[in-house]
């Protein structure tokens, strides 16, 4: 395969072309370089893989998220692409019962979890921090309720209204996209069995301990605190 093209044109700048197919989603202008090497497009989306051929029901998904034009229509509809992913992997890894019918947040702390060992989400100072910022933008992306997002702005010195908060919204998608991306790298496209890659980044192994609680909730005084520089995952 050829590596990826630039963006298309000047006169197209929001459609996007990685090896030959435009991408109208604009939030992959932040991730085109990457986009390339990783399992989201070049398995879900070009359906290469024994686990993505079994299950369509990720696949279509991931499609309809690559072709979507508005970025937080995009982000609900990759939320729900990895909510599916994941259940269809912790079925491959042999996990039944509750665990499969909870929800995106849950799952992922099941996944990263000490006893389990799947993965590690980076992007943030510790996984717990990782999940609540997904999840904050999940439910405005979903159910749009943007209550939790503004909630982080607001404890971190900033307090947007809804009009300013929307202006801003693109934004405050794209940590948590690149991070959603990155999880399907965890999962192998033709075995549907987790990567394994994993290190205890765990609320007690935080990079800034006392920066928020064990749920990855800011504390009212987060303005405080200094933002640590971590590079988001890139593979």
């Amino acid at each position: 395969m050829s590596s990826p093209d630039p963006p298309a044109s000047t006169a197209q700048p929001l459609v996007y072309v990685i090896n030959g197919m435009p991408i109208p989603n604009v939030l992959v202008q932040n991730v085109w370089r990457l986009m390339f090497g990783w399992n989201l497009y070049r398995n879900w989306y070009c359906g290469q893989g024994a686990f993505v051929v079994e299950h369509p029901e990720v696949q279509m998904f991931v499609r309809s998220y690559f072709r979507e034009v508005y970025p937080t229509v995009a982000v609900a509809t990759l939320c729900s692409a990895t909510e599916r992913l994941l259940r269809t992997a912790l079925k491959s890894e042999q996990v039944s019962g509750p665990t499969l019918r909870k929800t995106l947040p849950h799952l992922l702390k099941f996944c990263v979890s000490a006893d389990q060992k799947y993965f590690n989400i980076l992007g943030a100072c510790c996984d717990a921090r990782s999940i609540n910022r997904i999840n904050a933008i999940r439910k405005g992306a979903e159910h749009g309720d943007h209550t939790a997002d503004q909630n982080e702005l607001s404890r971190s010195g900033r307090r947007p209204d809804d009009a300013e908060y929307l202006k801003i919204i693109d934004h405050r998608l794209v940590v948590p996209h690149q991070q959603l991306c990155g999880i399907f790298n965890r999962v192998d496209p033709e075995t549907g069995l987790f990567t394994r890659d994993w290190k205890p980044r765990e609320y007690e192994q935080c990079e800034m301990p006392g920066s928020h609680d064990k749920d990855g909730l800011l504390p009212p005084e987060a303005a405080t605190y200094k933002t640590p520089d971590v590079e988001v995952q890139k593979d």
